[in-house]
């Protein structure tokens, strides 16, 4: 099986919407996992 290792490193695709209407890194690599729920599926996937 294919492995994959994801390392957030923060910017714009792990930014949520602040009160202020701005961006701000909060999404950790697990959570960002969550949004593809099939990858388990096709590889192991682990995260820094």
């Amino acid at each position: 099986m294919k492995k994959i290792l994801m390392i957030g490193t923060g910017g714009t695709i792990a930014s949520t919407k602040t009160t202020n209407g701005g961006l701000h890194p909060q999404l950790t690599s697990e959570e960002m996992l969550m949004y593809i729920p099939y990858l388990g599926l096709a590889c192991s996937n682990h995260t820094k």
